[in-house]
């Protein structure tokens, strides 16, 4: 009997200013699942709350987020450039929670920071910023 594949769910965590970017981060994810695919016991998934999160009422966005995804994955990948999103109870954006969350968890984490140019009169003065 083969061996069963081990899975590997990973998170990707951002604010929305890198939806490219996390975009291109699922990609490869779904690349390195497929190159793992032959021959080797592993699966690779990406995991995005705008995907994988159900919308559940009662409780603050980010408890659901931490409770159905966060604490599912094994490790994550955060990416930055010129927010960390949306304020939660808990941190200065929603990514940076996820972040924090994963790190205590003591689960790997890998952190990106885009380097591209950006303008001062294109940054959302309501969202939380690096």
């Amino acid at each position: 009997m083969p061996d069963q594949p081990h899975r590997i769910k990973i998170l990707i965590a951002s604010p929305s200013d890198v939806a490219a970017e996390r975009d291109i981060a699922e990609r490869v994810i779904h690349r390195i699942d497929l190159t793992c695919n032959d021959g080797f016991p592993l699966t690779v998934k990406a995991r995005r709350w705008e995907f994988d999160v159900p919308a559940v009422m009662g409780k603050p966005a980010q408890v659901t987020i931490n409770e159905r995804l966060v604490d599912a994955c094994d490790c994550a990948v955060c990416i930055f450039w010129t927010r960390i999103g949306t304020p939660t109870d808990n941190a200065e954006g929603g990514a940076v929670e996820e972040l924090e969350r994963m790190v205590q968890a003591d689960k790997p984490v890998l952190l990106y920071f885009s380097a591209l140019p950006f303008s001062m009169a294109d940054v959302d003065r309501k969202q939380g910023h690096l």
